[in-house]
């Protein structure tokens, strides 16, 4: 350990702290697990009414998941939920279509309204002739078109699905509104995703639109409103349609004749399935390859881009502190707390409202190791107990305190991640006079490697003077408790 922080000291201190390591050995705690985002990330699916059983909804929501990953992004968890569309008052009309359909072919039309096209009936030894087989697939692909039409022209904000859809998103127990959205609405439902987006922009508490993204998959749709369109590769594409998909294809076949708006264009050429001859079953939009790639890339392209509503954190670092040094005060417990997101370059200029705070050795992160790219980085407000050199007690509220963690998974994929957390927590001190003194003192803290026994980690205390360097001075033993603000 000595060997690893000495490679990350300039010269001239490496003597120094090798020599502190030696007399002291600190100890640590274990990185806590907890989030400091208020916010998580809401996944909402929306089917379509083909897709019109709640057990068969549940599976397609599954297959999104599977698709784009349900561990943490950016240290928080996807939160996977669906709104059920049932199609009200147009199922009951192609379920008539269904009964006459089947009737012509003399077929059983409870089967055909299964959803099965006329393998099925071949997998179970029932013979159909080649007209009939012929008839009962342009039929399925033809009923599709013309259904998805009607509920283009017919849904709207007054059908009781969508009052239900959008009390449901306005409910804090369904979405908190401190999480981001990601509305995910495939073939119909691609339209209903449209319309849900709208009223959580018009409602008395409107939500933030950088804070929700719309993903349409096998799009009926004929736009996709929002900021979505900004983020989606390739291009600004906010859908994924399949070039196969016979059922949109027919769709914008019906709306061209009808003279109205047309479904968005395919955009990605799927493989040929077996199994959905459609090409347009929720099934196989996540499971081809490039389709799913696909959607994967929108979803992460979202996912960086988009915002917390609330990006402001809801915890306090708690340090404990153990061990004296002649000339400085040491109190046991350091807290630091309200935090403030940014990027790791700009905290040294981070300070409380009036505080004037430079840069210089203050940005500078040496004597512990390098914070991760993929760590939350957090700006500290406000700072109470930091070690300080009795000549220079802390009269000033602080500038470059922060706090950063990253979550590190177990090597051993047994178990879940764990943080490590990086701190700086400053004391800073002005004098006036014939000669201006502006320092801080400063304990900065890496936890380390938290599934090798905290390999890394490191505590020291220090000043930084007029130059805007930092003298290390001693190593107290540190360990960190992040809490969650209630």
């Amino acid at each position: 350990m000595i060997k690893h922080i000495q490679h990350m000291l300039p010269p001239q201190w490496a003597v120094l702290l090798a020599a502190l390591l030696t007399l002291l050995q600190p100890s640590f705690a274990q990185s806590p697990a907890v989030s400091c985002d208020r916010g998580n990330y809401t996944v909402v699916f929306v089917n379509g009414v083909w897709n019109d059983e709640p057990e068969d909804v549940a599976i397609s929501l599954l297959d999104l998941r599977n698709r784009v990953g349900a561990g943490l992004r950016k240290g928080r968890p996807l939160d996977f939920k669906y709104i059920f569309n049932s199609g009200q008052g147009i199922i009951e009309d192609v379920e008539e279509t269904f009964r006459v359909a089947a009737a012509s072919f003399g077929v059983d039309h409870a089967r055909l309204w299964a959803g099965f096209d006329s393998e099925y009936f071949e997998e179970r030894g029932e013979t159909l002739t080649a007209e009939q087989k012929k008839a009962i697939d342009e039929f399925y692909l033809k009923t599709a078109a013309e259904e998805a039409a009607l509920y283009l022209d017919k849904i709207s904000e007054s059908e009781p699905d969508f009052v239900s859809a959008v009390a449901q998103l306005r409910n804090p127990k369904f979405l908190p509104r401190d999480n981001s959205l990601i509305l995910v609405g495939h073939s119909e439902g691609s339209i209903f995703t449209q319309l849900l987006y709208t009223s959580l922009l018009g409602s008395s508490t409107p939500r933030d639109d950088n804070s929700m993204r719309l993903l349409s998959v096998g799009a009926a749709a004929t736009k996709v409103p929002g900021r979505s369109n900004a983020d989606a590769p390739p291009d600004g594409e906010a859908w994924v349609t399949n070039k196969k998909d016979d059922v949109i294809a027919l769709l914008r076949a019906v709306r061209i004749k009808q003279g109205k708006l047309q479904p968005l264009q395919a955009n990605v050429e799927g493989d040929f399935s077996l199994v959905d001859k459609s090409g347009h079953s929720f099934s196989t939009y996540t499971t081809d390859a490039k389709l799913g790639t696909a959607i994967s890339q929108r979803f992460d392209a979202y996912i960086e881009k988009m915002a917390v509503p609330s990006e402001g954190s809801s915890c306090t670092l708690k340090l404990t502190v153990e061990g004296a040094q002649p000339g400085w005060v040491v109190t046991p417990d350091v807290s630091l707390s309200d935090f403030v997101v940014m990027a790791e370059s700009d905290f040294n200029r981070f300070g409380s409202p009036g505080n004037t705070c430079g840069s210089g050795e203050r940005s500078n992160w040496s004597i512990v190791a390098p914070i991760t790219y993929t760590a939350r980085f957090y700006g500290v407000g406000t700072v109470v107990g930091a070690p300080f050199r009795a000549d220079a007690p802390p009269n000033r509220r602080p500038c470059s305190s922060f706090v950063a963690y990253d979550l590190f998974p177990d090597p051993a994929g047994k178990q879940l991640p764990r943080y490590r957390i990086w701190a700086n927590a400053t004391g800073r001190f002005q004098k006036f006079g014939s000669v201006t003194l502006d320092w801080e003192n400063q304990l900065r803290f890496d936890s380390g490697d938290p599934w090798d026994s905290n390999e890394g980690a490191v505590c020291v205390a220090g000043l930084v003077g007029n130059a805007g360097v930092f003298g290390p001075a001693f190593m107290p033993r540190c360990s960190a408790t992040l809490v969650r603000n209630e």
